[in-house]
Formats: structure tokens, sequence, C-alpha cells
């Protein structure tokens, strides 16, 4: 079945933390979590879940994502991403 029951869980944790306790179905995160990504550009209507050993780089004064340096384009979700679409 994957519609909640009686009750969900609306958080503002982007943790993904609640997904240990509860159904996808019964959570509503009104600032997404940090182990979905998706295009900020309009590239792609794709979600996906980034490689376990994927990493950034953070300008700490700006508090934005560097650009990649292997010339990979940083608005296309990576071959090795697992689309959930």
């Amino acid at each position: 079945e994957d519609r909640a029951g009686a009750f969900f869980a609306f958080t503002s944790n982007v943790d993904a933390h609640h997904f240990d306790w509860f159904r996808a179905c019964e959570i509503r995160e009104c600032h997404g979590n940090i182990e979905l990504f998706q295009c900020a550009k309009p590239c792609s209507s794709a979600i996906w879940r980034a490689p376990r050993n994927f990493s950034f780089q953070v300008d700490k004064a700006s508090m934005l994502a560097l650009a990649p340096s292997s010339g990979a384009d940083p608005d296309t979700p990576a071959a090795s991403a697992e689309s959930i679409q």
C-alpha cells in the first residue's frame, strides 16, 4: 500500500532522517532533502540520488557549490547516478 495511514510527518529537516521511521508516502518535506538532487537549470525533470562517494567543494564566502573541475556539466546528472523519476 502506497498511501499514508491516519497520519503523516511534515518536516523541514533536510537530512532524510524521517525515512528511517516512516514510509515515503507518510512524509512531506517542505525543503526537500540532501539525498535527492535535481538540475538548477531546466536541463531535465529527473530527480536522482548521487553515488555514495559523491562530494563537492563549497565556497565558504558565498556558500555556493564550486563548479566541478573534471569538465563535467554541473547541471546534468552523473551517468552513475540513480534516477528515481
